[in-house]
């Protein structure tokens, strides 16, 4: 078996394109990866650890300019992408397509191919030009697939029923999958700006962490306003690739610049207690896309035992009940987060050993087994 993982994303920014190419690894399995990566230090590393693996890198697709020279630029990169993948593909083959806008550039090309059709964002049209929802893609593409997966199991259902689809996708769900195991005892061997802090303003403290990307879906001033409410031991920290439009004057908020999967885990290790934060807005995935979330950062706080606290949201409230490893707050205002901090304080250890629980409940590599032999099994997927 030959799986061929197309991810037209910047790699190093996609934990769960990074997990898929590590497990495959692993497992022995011939695979292919086309895409890119962007940062060349970073993959260096992610490459050999990876030697199995073979890398076709494409470029950036770059899209900017006037519509004509988008409409041309969209063109060639289609056509490289899918000469790489008619050089690759045989009778033994499995595409891997990850992500709902990687889909765009294949089109028709995909027919009579065995693939997988991997969504990392809720939505129930495809379309050429995502911002302006224009071109849906034909369901057709993800009624042929040989597999649909989603992140989490209420997606699954939407996904069911939005594209008429014969079967339950499967759920492959976010949890990281390194080849290199970060534990609580790994070193934080950083320099400069991050180096400091730890040496400094966060030596001995108790870190409320945010980690991701930040947006208006993810407003984080009650959050980091609760900390002022709190004893000194406590600070709050964004580790994040952007700027933190925090509107308020906290002096123990501390923002961290953005580190390369999986070293960032390094930095979740030390985090006291883990904040999901999720308000649902429009833009050009669907608004039930925040409601049935399926972030990373669960399974990466859970991985050091950390306690979670977010607002309150259907797939966030439903996990905490049953897992017990953290708190949806009906209200996020700054009394109701500090409160909550304390609360989870008074029973640390029960909500760490829950969450501990929770990451080792999951067979990642094994739910990626099962996805591939269904691929064979099914009689959609046709060689070329």
């Amino acid at each position: 078996m030959k799986v061929i993982v197309l991810y037209l994303g910047d790699l190093l920014h996609c934990p769960p394109a990074m997990s898929l190419v590590n497990s495959l690894n692993e497992s022995g399995t011939e695979t292919v990866f086309i895409g890119y990566p962007d940062g060349a230090d970073a993959f260096s590393a992610f490459l050999s650890e990876n030697a199995g693996v073979r890398f076709l890198f494409v470029g950036k697709s770059n899209t900017g300019g006037g519509p004509i020279g988008k409409i041309l630029r969209f063109f060639r990169y289609r056509r490289k992408v899918r000469k790489l993948l008619h050089r690759e593909y045989d009778g033994d083959s499995v595409v891997w397509i990850l992500s709902n806008g990687s889909l765009k550039y294949l089109g028709n090309y995909v027919t009579g191919m065995r693939y997988v059709l991997h969504l990392l964002e809720l939505t129930e049209h495809l379309y050429l030009v995502e911002s302006r929802h224009l071109f849906p893609l034909p369901k057709k593409y993800y009624r042929r697939a040989a597999a649909v997966v989603e992140c989490e199991y209420n997606r699954a259902h939407i996904t069911k029923a939005w594209w008429n689809l014969p079967a339950l996708p499967f759920v492959l769900q976010n949890k990281p999958y390194n080849r290199v195991a970060v534990t609580k005892e790994s070193p934080l061997d950083f320099s400069g700006e991050i180096a400091e802090l730890f040496e400094t303003k966060l030596k001995d403290k108790k870190i409320i962490l945010y980690q991701g990307n930040i947006s208006a879906e993810r407003p984080l001033d009650p959050f980091i306003d609760a900390v002022s409410d709190l004893p000194e031991e406590y600070v709050f920290v964004a580790m994040t690739n952007g700027e933190v439009p925090y509107r308020g004057n906290c002096d123990r908020f501390f923002r961290l610049p953005f580190v390369a999967p999986p070293d960032h885990l390094k930095i979740t290790a030390w985090a006291y207690i883990g904040i999901l934060s999720y308000v649902p807005v429009k833009n050009s995935y669907s608004i039930l896309n925040t409601l049935y979330c399926a972030p990373n950062k669960i399974w990466e706080y859970s991985q050091f035992g950390v306690p979670m606290l977010s607002n309150d949201l259907p797939a966030l409230r439903s996990h905490f009940l049953e897992y017990g490893d953290g708190v949806a707050l009906e209200t996020t205002d700054r009394e109701s987060v500090r409160r909550a901090i304390l609360e989870i304080g008074e029973n640390y250890g029960q909500y760490s050993a829950n969450a501990k629980r929770f990451f080792e409940s999951y067979d990642y590599k094994e739910t990626v087994r099962t996805i591939l032999n269904g691929c064979f099994e099914s009689r959609k997927g046709n060689a070329k």
